[in-house]
């Protein structure tokens, strides 16, 4: 059996056991930051702190963070860890896993250093604690991630094998992610009233314990390029490294894309439960949706690699499920305030093209990078995924900053509260205005952003088969001569 397995996929560079430790080390990642970023916005309002402070000294931090994203993306790429004498003896061999091992811890850690926040403290010492952690946060959830996220391009130069791994990811994700939504959000609802400080702290531990294997057992099997000259291998400057992304004309405009519907679509999530215990007299109206529509969503993403085939390439996927998603969300802005029954089928209508679109944008990342590797021959995978790091930090932090900044001046009434059976047992009441700007910015700006990402995509011209030949032109398989003949047009 184990044989036949081998023959079916002889270019697949990872044993099955290699892939299953990879895949759950960058789910718990993943739960990790999932669970900390439905949180912060609801642990934040929780507790008492002014929205309009809240809102301003999250875009200083992001600012702030933009600069150590970058920095630590050029970092990654241009110190090998393994030749360090400081750190080789115990970081092991490889590009990215020895970056790995040596930080994964810290992010877990300032996690719960969040978590941590005196609730009996001042709003301004509260903001201080706030901006001290969610900066550390920011950082190491950066450290972590852009080694974890670049080593789909070291552990295999297969691209069969690469989005394998990515849909079993995305998929996992997906279960995954909802478990961990409808157990955290219920866990904190009016029906249990467990605190969101124990629920976030009791999760991150959980998840770190699922991130250690790929530290010890872990393997890089792709970690050299090939076909380049000699002096591009190995050493090149921050201003090598910033030609790199500004010749990147197709990450730039994915990630431009990606940064302006998700911020808009994430106020969604980030306030979810406060406009189910608002509008439907139910905090947990969005996990009812989120159930209803699993088993689709899974099916939809199963079959992802074989639709984008189908119906044009990861470019036409983007653009047609962004427009479907677009319309569901401006719909139930007309049709389903205050029915219970007609937000949830919105809601699954929205959450399916959303998963679908899930798996076939961790296609779009490496197809770039093999893009620039092409052209530069130099591997800047690091500075990508950094950016893709600051991006996906930006687009909760910005999203929920924006949030509060508009609910505040719409008169949110502040609340101090452990959780939703704590606020309703305050009977904490909003004013019209403020419920009215909640069920506008969870639904007309979802709406907004799919519409303006969709228009973006439309200038990604990045030909997914052309991505294949340049992937194997980098690990030496074909000639760069072979792979110009071949290229459906000149890049």
């Amino acid at each position: 059996m184990k044989e036949a397995k081998i023959n079916k996929h002889p270019d697949w560079r990872t044993t099955a056991r290699e892939r299953a430790i990879y895949i759950t080390g960058n789910l718990a990642r993943g739960f990790n930051s999932t669970v900390f970023s439905a949180n912060i916005t609801l642990f934040l309002m929780m507790n008492g702190i002014n929205l309009a402070n809240l809102a301003v000294i999250t875009l200083v931090i992001k600012i702030i963070d933009s600069v150590d994203d970058v920095l630590f993306g050029f970092i990654v790429d241009r110190i090998n860890l393994k030749k360090s004498a400081l750190f080789n003896k115990f970081v092991g061999s490889g590009k990215y896993l020895p970056w790995y091992r040596l930080t994964f811890l810290l992010f877990p850690l300032a996690t719960v250093a969040f978590y941590l926040m005196p609730a009996t403290w001042s709003n301004t010492a509260k903001i201080v604690w706030y901006a001290v952690t969610y900066l550390l946060f920011d950082l190491t959830y950066t450290l972590c991630e852009v080694p974890m996220n670049s080593m789909i391009m070291t552990i295999t130069d297969s691209m069969e094998e690469r989005h394998h791994i990515q849909t079993i990811s995305a998929l996992g994700t997906v279960i995954g992610a909802i478990f961990v939504s409808v157990v955290s959000s219920f866990l904190i609802s009016e029906f249990v009233g467990f605190s969101i400080r124990a629920t976030g702290i009791g999760f991150t531990v959980l998840f770190s314990l699922l991130m250690l294997p790929l530290a010890v057992y872990g393997k890089e099997h792709n970690a050299e390029m090939a076909n380049v000259e000699n002096d591009n291998k190995e050493e090149y400057t921050f201003r090598q490294m910033l030609s790199c992304l500004k010749q990147n004309k197709y990450l730039l405009i994915y990630l431009l894309s990606l940064f302006i519907m998700t911020v808009l679509t994430s106020l969604n999530g980030t306030m979810g439960m406060f406009v189910g215990f608002y509008i439907f007299n139910n905090s947990q109206a969005n996990t009812m949706a989120v159930l209803v529509a699993f088993v689709p969503s899974l099916l939809m993403m199963s079959q992802a690699q074989k639709l984008a085939k189908r119906i044009g390439g990861n470019r036409q996927v983007l653009i047609s499920f962004s427009l479907l998603y677009a319309a569901v969300y401006a719909l139930m802005f007309f049709v389903a305030r205050g029915n219970l029954v007609m937000f949830i089928v919105m809601t699954v209508l929205c959450t399916i093209p959303n998963s679908f679109l899930g798996v076939i944008r961790t296609f779009i990342i490496p197809d770039t990078i093999e893009y620039t590797r092409y052209k530069t021959g130099q591997d800047c995978s690091g500075i990508f995924y950094a950016l893709l790091s600051f991006v996906n930090k930006m687009t909760n932090s910005v999203g929920g900053s924006l949030g509060m900044l508009i609910l505040g001046m719409c008169g949110w009434v502040s609340v101090n509260a452990t959780d939703f059976a704590d606020l309703a047992a305050q009977n904490v009441a909003q004013n019209a205005g403020a419920i009215d700007a909640l069920w506008f910015i969870s639904t007309m700006f979802p709406a907004i952003g799919a519409l303006i990402g969709a228009g973006i995509v439309v200038f990604y011209r990045l030909n997914d088969h052309d991505a294949e030949l340049m992937a194997k032109c980098n690990a030496g398989e074909i000639t760069r001569a072979e792979c110009e003949a071949l290229l459906s047009h000149k890049y």
